[in-house]
């Protein structure tokens, strides 16, 4: 069987019953076998490399990616559901968090990002903020929207690309 008729399997498992944001074509997905409830992204503007590295890290910082397929210049990611809210949403009903917790979270971010920045060449999320840290209800701290990454280049230390 053809690698493209294997992805295009693989993905029919997943059928979609809602929108997380169609604007970003992201959507729930259900997998039709085990049931479980999944994100599905499809992207334009991505590095699949960055993505792979997620998947084959395994992670507790990224979400798990379990489908990564490239499909007529999209790349379409299958990635778990994680319950949580986003650092910008607490912040929003809470106010500002206690300096002890800011710490936490930082800390941990930085976690996350020394496993992206450990890969060779490294690889650069370019796109840290409140709305892309998820807390879970267990108090981890997950790293989200890969969609901006890029490997760093030595030979452009700066961006030239607004996105």
């Amino acid at each position: 069987m053809s690698s493209e008729i294997e992805n295009e399997c693989r993905l029919s498992y997943f059928k979609v019953i809602g929108t997380v944001n169609e604007k970003h074509n992201v959507y729930y997905v259900q997998n039709v076998e085990d049931k479980k409830i999944y994100v599905k992204k499809t992207l334009s503007v991505y590095n699949k490399d960055v993505y792979e590295y997620i998947k084959s890290t395994g992670s507790a910082f990224y979400p798990k990616i379990y489908e990564c397929v490239e499909k007529d210049n999209h790349l379409i990611v299958i990635e778990e559901y994680i319950n949580g809210d986003t650092l910008e949403e607490i912040i929003r009903k809470r106010g500002m968090l206690s300096e002890k917790e800011t710490g936490d979270i930082a800390i941990r971010l930085c976690r996350a990002l020394s496993l992206l920045h450990s890969h060779v060449p490294a690889f650069i999320h370019r796109d840290i903020k409140p709305s892309n840290i998820l807390l879970t209800p267990s108090d981890h701290v997950i790293l989200i929207d890969f969609d901006a990454s890029r490997e760093f280049d030595t030979g452009k230390p700066e961006d030239t690309v607004l996105l």
